[in-house]
């Protein structure tokens, strides 16, 4: 889908330029099902040694323009913390979400991606000797449901696709939540390999009980972020977006008719 819009240039001249808008939505291939590989994940000492058995988050890693780290403010992190207290839905303890806060964030898991020798742990888990910022890479989980803007495009020899990204730079991020910005906000997953062909196995990303634990697509500067497009299957217009991406697990809600996810 493309827009249009007018720049008046000194003279009084008019150029007209097309913008690419929001043109549905799209769920994301696991590693087994996407044309563009069998098998893809992000953690680096994985590649190479993917036997059967072995679990990771299921996810990997997408790029936006002048793409960078993120280091998380104190406020942004908690922002992060409370979204894992909103999936929690008051049916664990605040010791269990701090546990599977400390799985999300901890050292060499794909999110942070960095040593606690070498970078903070953040302001929540303010370990002695490693206090500083957060250190995010930008990853997208298999699976996840995520808003497309405009079609497929080729670049480089390969299709991509555009999709949207919560620019941290703003304060856009401040009033999202999982229940309303549900294609930025998305559930984490582990996979394991399975079989002679190493199928992969999704499963939720553990340590919080039944309940999902969120990660968030982010950019820097930017609201577009993209990824080959033979990651996405492009869902029809009429089909009720999942209530939770990772088909064919089990559902954690229901969805209004204008498309809200109720918890």
């Amino acid at each position: 889908m493309i827009s249009e819009f007018s720049i008046s240039l000194p003279g009084g001249k008019i150029i007209r330029l097309q913008k690419p808008t929001y043109s549905g939505f799209g769920q994301v291939l696991a590693c087994s099902e996407s044309p563009v590989t069998k098998f893809r994940r992000y953690m680096n000492w994985r590649f190479g040694n993917n036997k059967p058995g072995a679990n990771d988050p299921s996810c990997w890693k997408y790029p936006f323009k002048n793409e960078r780290y993120l280091f998380l403010s104190e406020e942004q992190e908690l922002w992060w913390y409370g979204l894992l207290v909103e999936c929690a839905q008051g049916r664990v303890s605040e010791a269990q979400i701090k546990k599977a806060w400390e799985n999300l964030v901890m050292p060499k898991k794909a999110f942070t991606n960095n040593k606690s020798e070498d970078y903070g742990m953040g302001y929540i888990l303010k370990e002695p000797g490693h206090t500083g910022p957060l250190r995010l890479e930008p990853v997208i989980c298999n699976k996840a449901t995520v808003k497309l803007i405009g079609d497929p495009y080729e670049q480089g020899g390969e299709e991509w696709q555009n999709i949207e990204l919560v620019d941290m730079l703003t304060d856009a991020w401040k009033t999202m939540t999982y229940k309303t910005h549900w294609w930025i906000i998305q559930p984490a997953n582990s996979s394991v390999n399975i079989g002679p062909d190493n199928k992969e196995d999704l499963n939720p990303f553990p340590k919080l009980g039944n309940n999902d634990v969120p990660y968030f697509l982010w950019g820097l500067g930017t609201t577009v972020g993209r990824i080959q497009a033979g990651w996405i299957r492009r869902m029809k217009t009429d089909e009720p977006h999942p209530g939770y991406p990772y088909s064919p697990l089990r559902a954690t809600g229901t969805w209004s008719a204008d498309g809200i996810r109720l918890l």
